[in-house]
């Protein structure tokens, strides 16, 4: 059986004709669906969280510490992650080439929009130490892609 590989630039590609490299291929060829409706679909989640007077947590929530600081850390880390995707993926290079900071601004007003969203919700506020969070969030996300990509290419 034949291992994936990586190419340098970060694609995960199969054998000739594998269904990885298959699916590979489509996901290139159709960047718009494979990439930016993630993001789209993402978005429109945090949206309807922030909608909510009392967002959903699991049991016991309440009692950790932070619980609330977490989940906006990790909501927007994944959002900045998946964002970094799809600039990365546009067949554009000036796109491509500012895809770390593009996915950087995109998220930081998303979360400033997000927060003045919520002050017209009953129950929510419009905090900067949310705003804080959030954007700490997607630049963790940033600065991982970043350390792996680093990492991956000065592997002796």
């Amino acid at each position: 059986m034949t291992k994936a590989k990586t190419t340098r630039a970060g694609r995960i590609t199969g054998k000739p004709g594998s269904a990885l490299d298959s699916a590979g291929k489509w996901a290139k060829s159709h960047a718009l669906i494979a990439y930016w409706l993630p993001v789209l679909l993402y978005a429109a989640g945090i949206f309807t969280l922030s909608s909510l007077s009392k967002p959903p947590a699991p049991p016991g929530a309440a009692e950790i510490p932070d619980f609330a600081e977490a989940v906006h850390f990790i909501e927007y880390a994944f959002f900045g992650f998946l964002l970094f995707t799809a600039y990365n993926s546009t067949a554009s290079e000036p796109i491509k080439g500012r895809a770390f900071a593009l996915a950087l601004a995109t998220a930081f007003i998303y979360a400033a929009t997000d927060e003045y969203h919520q002050s017209f919700v009953p129950g929510r506020q419009c905090t900067l130490g949310d705003f804080t969070v959030d954007c700490a969030g997607a630049t963790a996300a940033m600065i991982a892609v970043l350390l792996f990509r680093l990492r991956r290419e000065y592997k002796p």
